[in-house]
């Protein structure tokens, strides 16, 4: 019976144990002779290599290899990481923290010195500029080296230009004539306010067109009188 045995229509499978042997025989083998591993570090490792075997070559046509190593800072990297792979840290030294400069220490505080107005100056005229002081500076000093005639002299026609200064805007003329000066109403006899202290100002007589002031200088004894026109607006 037995030889004459018969499929039932069933094949028995073959045996996988050889297919299980060459798997152990694979999981055996290192990584680097595995067929089917994919190896990126040697990879990468590649092709650093030969980007810097690059770099050096180019370079080394131009300036040599010093050159190369001082341009790529590829020593100063290499001895950093090698600190820092044995030490824990690198010698590299740290930066120092730039100090910006101080806007303030270009400004030349003489010059600016030079330029400031004396209260004085300012109590006199209220509208001085800083170059006017400087050019008065040079201009007391030339008058304090003149003599005491030349003074009175230059003083009187400072006086005399003065009538610059006042300007006539009304005028009201009878028994008790008045006039607007300076945008003041004065009457005959009465002192118009200037802004030179030294100088002092008084109507003297009142016309249809004009008036006369008298201005005087009581430190040097100076007088003069001058006609102020009526100016009238269009």
């Amino acid at each position: 019976m037995t030889e004459n045995w018969e499929s039932d229509g069933f094949e028995q499978t073959p045996m996988l144990e050889p297919e299980f042997d060459e798997i152990d025989e694979f999981e055996e083998l290192p990584s680097f002779a595995r067929r089917n591993r994919r190896r990126p570090a040697i990879l990468m490792a590649t092709v650093f290599a030969g980007g810097l075997a690059a770099i050096v070559i180019m370079r080394s046509l131009t300036g040599g290899i010093g050159q190369v190593m001082a341009n790529t800072g590829i020593e100063s990297t290499v001895n950093g990481f090698l600190d820092f792979m044995r030490d824990g840290k690198s010698t590299k030294p740290a930066r120092k923290q730039a100090i910006s400069p101080s806007p303030f220490d270009d400004l030349v505080t003489d010059h600016y010195a030079s330029l400031q107005v004396p209260a004085e100056s300012l109590r006199s005229n209220p509208f001085i500029i800083p170059w006017t002081v400087s050019n008065e500076t040079h201009t007391v000093l030339n008058r304090s080296q003149i003599s005491p005639r030349q003074r009175r002299a230059i003083r009187l026609q400072e006086l005399e230009a003065a009538t610059d200064l006042l300007e006539l805007q009304l005028v009201m003329t009878g028994s008790n004539p008045i006039a607007t000066i300076n945008e003041q109403a004065v009457r005959v006899g009465d002192v118009i306010r200037v802004d030179d202290r030294d100088m002092t100002c008084i109507l003297r007589s009142v016309s249809s067109h004009s008036v006369q002031v008298e201005i005087l200088d009581d430190m040097l004894g100076l007088e003069t009188v001058v006609t102020i026109p009526l100016r009238r607006h269009e």
